[in-house]
């Protein structure tokens, strides 16, 4: 896998240079279309418009997920401080405990601090970090399938 990076593991098992968020140019460009909006004084205009084009009506719910397209934006991944906005327990619990990683604790197996995690990402556990734990970072690494949802093909 070209360009993949360790340091881009993140301490959960999951992979940030896989993430829609890490270094987001969605978000990114969600910024951008927001500051043109404003600069232009689009809300008004949406006013206005909403009388003729009645899908303008949806223009403030539309900046709302604009805003959360511009929150989703992760700067550095895990290692590097995490993504903002994200209060993540296993990353303070490995922290705390001098880990490199969840794949060195003796007590991965009955840790249920994955349980957020699961209906968004599955079984971190058992598709990640038992991997990681058996092959080492770097070789999981280089043969790890598509982990996110979006990434997996049929």
């Amino acid at each position: 896998m070209t360009g993949a990076s360790t340091e881009l593991i993140a301490i959960c098992g999951l992979y940030c240079g896989d993430c829609l968020r890490l270094r987001s140019r969605a978000a990114q460009t969600a910024a951008q279309l927001r500051a043109e909006l404003e600069e232009s004084r689009f809300a008004e205009y949406a006013r206005v418009k909403k009388e003729f084009a009645p899908e303008f009506q949806d223009y403030p719910a539309f900046l709302k997920v604009l805003q959360g397209v511009i929150d989703l934006d992760c700067p550095a991944g895990c290692r590097a401080g995490g993504c903002p906005g994200l209060e993540c327990a296993i990353r303070a619990c490995c922290l705390d405990r001098g880990l490199g990683g969840c794949w060195e604790c003796d007590g991965l197996d009955g840790c249920d601090q994955f349980d957020f995690l699961t209906p968004f990402h599955g079984d971190v556990v058992g598709r990640n970090l038992r991997p990681i734990r058996e092959l080492g970072p770097r070789a999981w690494l280089e043969g790890r399938p598509p982990f996110y949802v979006w990434l997996q093909t049929d």
